[in-house]
């Protein structure tokens, strides 16, 4: 059977698969969109956040990147699942077991 390898290849956008680069592109926005929305009450932020908003998001394309080129499928994701959302122990409900006749 011939398989079209074009189909099957997943998307990637500067090197990083589509859905983590949407998070990353997700992430400068709302600090962008925060910065603009604390300016509006009068408070600047100044030179350290944007350097901030620079750095941290160079650095977490770097970290999305490197996950990336090890193969992992959306490392940023499943990294959170891990961490978040998925239980820390195994523990033993009690539960009744019935012979139905």
């Amino acid at each position: 059977m011939k398989v079209n390898k074009n189909i099957e290849k997943p998307s990637y956008v500067m090197g990083l698969p589509v859905q983590e680069f949407i998070i990353l592109v997700g992430y400068f926005l709302v600090l962008f969109i925060l910065n603009n929305i604390i300016g509006s009450f009068g408070l600047v932020l100044g030179l350290w956040f944007w350097l901030f908003l620079i750095f941290s998001s160079w650095g977490l394309y770097l970290l999305l990147k490197w996950g990336a080129k090890q193969n992992y499928p959306g490392f940023l994701l499943s990294l959170f699942s891990f961490k978040f959302l998925q239980g820390k122990k195994v523990e033993l409900r009690k539960f009744k077991i019935a012979v139905k006749r």
